[in-house]
């Protein structure tokens, strides 16, 4: 089967979420596509998502507004490569926050993950998250989609798969980038270009390619490290801000709320509080 038979690729997420049936859409670290028969939508993980990562990706798997269900829904969670305690805590904040729209829209919910560590540690987090719809986990994508009543989507999830080997294939500048930002939180698009030894417009193709852009990439790195000196350090918001290139605590905070969902000063509060 050639890939894009049954799936064509959204231009943007705005008009995924317009009109997702028989599309699919690339984020920097998963792949989420809908049937266009509207039974089934779903998402592949992987890499090392952060804690934004897992609430987009949740947001479009579960909550695509102009789509009302009832639809089941398949996260593939096996190409992770490594767990961030931060990340998966987003599942229990966006069921609750969420319960209502999901429960209209999703039925059930299967999650397929490695049989790893990694995999072990990503299925216990799925486990004791209460979720407002039934769930279960798995270790293959058959059995998934047999639990889901969804068998004969089969091939569908092999084009998925197909299509995901395919975003995965990220350039090394790409890859390098997130690790340049986070030494660099003030690193401009030119500059972070020469640091790679590419121009400007090749690295914006090569991240537009992979469905980010070097703003978004950049945003995604100054709440890495500002998470990390919440909680580390004893600092003031207002030197976090400054550490992390932002010229104002309010600018910080307005990004946190874009990126997180919540304030800074929230965050670590509530990352501080949990068991």
């Amino acid at each position: 089967m050639e890939p894009g038979a049954h799936l064509v690729l959204a231009p943007t997420l705005q008009s995924f979420s317009r009109g997702p049936a028989g599309r699919y859409i690339v984020l920097r670290t998963s792949l989420h596509f809908f049937a266009s028969h509207g039974a089934l939508s779903g998402g592949v993980m992987w890499g090392e998502p952060t804690e934004a990562d897992v609430r987009r990706m949740l947001a479009v798997t579960l909550g695509i507004a102009s789509v009302d269900g009832p639809r089941v829904a398949l996260v593939d969670a096996r190409g992770i490569g490594r767990v961030d305690p931060f990340s998966f805590r987003a599942l229990t904040r966006y069921a609750d926050e969420h319960a209502r729209s999901i429960t209209r829209r999703i039925t059930k919910l299967a999650v397929v993950h490695a049989q790893d560590v990694v995999g072990a540690v990503a299925a216990g987090f799925f486990r004791v998250v209460r979720l407002p719809v039934r769930s279960e986990t798995f270790t293959d994508v058959r059995s998934a989609l047999a639990w889901l009543g969804r068998a004969q989507d089969a091939p569908l999830l092999a084009e998925v798969e197909e299509l995901v080997a395919k975003a995965r294939a990220l350039p090394a500048e790409v890859r390098q980038l997130a690790a340049l930002l986070e030494n660099d939180p003030r690193a401009t698009l030119a500059g972070a270009a020469s640091s790679l030894a590419i121009s400007k417009r090749t690295l914006q193709r090569l991240l537009g390619d992979h469905g980010t852009s070097f703003r978004s990439e950049l945003d995604a790195a100054r709440v890495r490290l500002a998470q990390r000196l919440l909680l580390e350090s004893g600092e003031r918001i207002a030197r976090v801000a400054i550490e992390v290139g932002c010229s104002s605590p309010q600018q910080l905070s307005g990004l946190f709320r874009r990126v997180v969902g919540e304030s800074p000063r929230e965050w670590r509060a509530r990352v501080r509080t949990s068991p």
